[in-house]
Order: C-alpha cells, then structure tokens, then sequence
C-alpha cells in the first residue's frame, strides 16, 4: 500500500477505512459506512504479502487508509 492521502482518491477501484486489528501477515480494515463495499462487507482482511516491495507494511490500529483491489469475488 503506497501513502497517498486518503482523501485524494481517485477512481480506480478501492476500499477506504480504519485499520483496527495488525498482525505480520494481515491488517483487518474497518470499512467505511459511506464506501460502496460496505453494504455486503463492514470489515476486510487484507494481506501484506505485497509484490511491489516500495508498498507500506507498517500499520497502527487507528490508521486511515485506501486499498487498491482488482476485484473482489
């Protein structure tokens, strides 16, 4: 996950919301109740097995944030 203020999205596809659980291999993601994901997910799971290695592994619980995703099935 690059740092990009969260407020400057664009329209590529993405979840925005509150990190509130951090593991080494995952973040859990409170998700926004004004984003369009969260009426089938309040929360996601997100991995920080990352390919691009310039990406942010480091989170806080607190932290606001944006995930780019392809799709989600």
């Amino acid at each position: 996950m690059r740092k990009k203020d969260v407020n400057d999205i664009d329209d590529e596809l993405c979840v925005k919301g509150v990190v509130s659980e951090t593991s080494d291999e995952y973040i859990v993601i409170d998700v926004n109740e004004d984003d369009d994901l969260y009426k089938d997910y309040s929360s996601v799971m997100v991995s920080l097995d990352v390919e691009i290695k310039d990406d942010l592994i480091d989170f806080t619980v607190g932290d606001e944030v944006a995930v780019y995703y392809g799709s989600i099935k």
